[in-house]
């Protein structure tokens, strides 16, 4: 999957394009993770770019203010950043 408007930043944090609005919003019983105008799901895989290599994660967890993924049985736990 390319263009999901998320990438591994600095320090492998995981961002958005500046130019896709994202967040989380509930879909009925499920939340569903938002980049620009792509929703995700818990146990979808993602494909993120970083430094000219394609990494696959799994999200494994969305709540309204954060979301967890999955890379290689390690799991990193990402708060939204609220803007003004």
């Amino acid at each position: 999957m390319q263009g999901t408007g998320l990438y591994f930043g600095a320090n492998g944090v995981v961002e958005r394009s500046s130019n896709s609005a994202g967040g989380a919003m509930a879909r009925g019983e499920k939340m569903l993770l938002t980049s620009g105008p792509k929703q995700y799901e818990t146990g979808q895989v993602l494909v993120l770019s970083y430094d000219g290599r394609d990494y696959e994660v799994e999200i494994i967890a969305i709540t309204t203010t954060a979301f967890t993924l999955r890379y290689r049985g390690e799991e990193s736990k990402r708060h939204f950043r609220v803007s003004r």
